[in-house]
């Protein structure tokens, strides 16, 4: 009997998912950063360990096998003890654009991911392949869920000082970060500490939910500071079209992250600015998260000459063990 086990650890959350060699989804678990037991480390809550053995365990429930493909493989899960024993672990390598491309049904395409992190990544149909950014909130990560929450930050400070800069993010941020209502007589000076204190980056990316919400609500800020940083990641995007030389040519660009999929006014934004300058791409959004993207590059090598059939079996069945999300 053998069980495809898939996690997609970010910046913020790790998800896990199990699923037989035939496609049907079996388990799901995810921890965030906000989830009691969930770790904390320089690469993100989503990556620390504490936060993928938690997602990890909520997948596997009580299932056992006797082989588990562990995409990818992180070896030191056996360590842990925590993948209930298999008689046999077969590791795979894969990156953080595969479980989008998975998803798309794609082997070449673009790739733009904006979540906590941001970069973008190409493979052209020669095999030529470009990434750029996913440096970190001090290098990069433009366009980032990082990089709204600071400019949320930014917002909350100043809405008080003129009547042109007042947003209804002000009241929401200082509530999220210091407990408290809107210094409408501090003039910002309530979120000095915090800004000065270290937070994990998930934390200062949550802000971006907020930012969603106002934006949909009417905020005009809130809608710029979305498309701030949607311009920032077509700036990024531009840079790979134009190193692959792509563009006047037709591929998908498949957006993944938390920003990308769930802000309609972020990827509004970021895919009109892209067709002003590689107007064939084709915009890409899966409803389904990444992690079931890899799993699916675990069935192509489980499966190859029945991978239609499974990859849409896996479709059909994720959503139900996943939920709303």
């Amino acid at each position: 009997m053998q069980r495809v086990l898939a996690i997609d650890s970010g910046g913020t959350k790790c998800d896990a998912l199990l699923v037989d060699e035939e496609g049907v989804a079996l388990g799901w678990g995810r921890c965030a950063f906000a989830d009691p037991g969930s770790g904390r480390g320089l690469s993100g809550s989503g990556r620390a360990r504490e936060t993928v053995v938690r997602a990890v365990t909520l997948a596997l429930g009580e299932q056992r096998c006797d082989v588990l493909h562990l995409v990818p493989g992180f070896r030191w899960l056996q360590a842990e003890g925590c993948l209930n024993d298999p008689g046999r672990v077969i590791p795979y390598g894969t990156t953080e654009y595969d479980g989008p491309m998975a998803l798309a049904g794609a082997t070449e395409g673009v790739v733009a991911l904006a979540g906590t992190g941001a970069f973008v990544w190409g493979r052209t149909r020669d095999g030529r392949t470009c990434h750029l950014d996913g440096l970190g909130p001090n290098l990069g990560d433009y366009g980032s869920g990082f990089q709204i929450g600071v400019l949320a930050l930014r917002a909350a400070a100043r809405s008080g000082w003129h009547p042109r800069h007042h947003t209804s993010l002000a009241e929401r941020v200082y509530r999220a970060c210091v407990n408290a209502e809107e210094d409408h007589y501090g003039h910002g000076h309530g979120l000095v500490a915090y800004s000065l204190a270290h937070h994990d980056r998930a934390e200062i990316a949550s802000l971006a939910r907020i930012v969603g919400e106002e934006a949909l609500r009417g905020d005009r800020i809130a809608r710029e500071i979305l498309q701030e940083a949607a311009t920032s990641l077509a700036d990024t995007l531009y840079d790979v079209v134009e190193r692959l030389g792509i563009r006047d040519e037709e591929y998908l660009l498949i957006g993944t992250g938390s920003i990308a999929t769930r802000s309609d006014v972020y990827w509004e934004h970021f895919c009109r600015l892209a067709h002003e300058f590689a107007p064939r791409l084709q915009p890409f959004r899966s409803p389904l998260p990444p992690v079931v993207g890899m799993a699916l590059t675990a069935l192509q090598q489980i499966q190859p000459q029945r991978y239609e059939t499974v990859r849409q079996r896996l479709l059909e069945t994720a959503p139900g063990v996943i939920g709303p999300i």
